[in-house]
């Protein structure tokens, strides 16, 4: 499970995402060894963003599972 954070400013001021409540991986970072199935990715409140909701990342044997989260400045 690969997951990228939009836009570059949220990724400095500190988003991160997390795969079933794991640890906090910066944009970008991938988790392998990930078993078949559904899995929830949350993404880390930051001051001053609005961050997205929860997805769910289904994997599949042999495919990489790729997401997007896009923060918004709340205003």
């Amino acid at each position: 499970v690969r997951v990228t954070i939009k836009p570059k400013a949220s990724r400095q001021d500190g988003a991160r995402w997390r795969l079933d409540g794991g640890a906090w991986m910066k944009s970008g970072k991938a988790v392998t060894g990930v078993s078949v199935g559904n899995h929830t990715v949350e993404f880390k409140s930051i001051s001053g963003w609005q961050k997205p909701g929860d997805k769910q990342a289904n994997v599949t044997a042999g495919n990489e599972t790729l997401l997007n989260g896009k923060y918004t400045i709340v205003p």
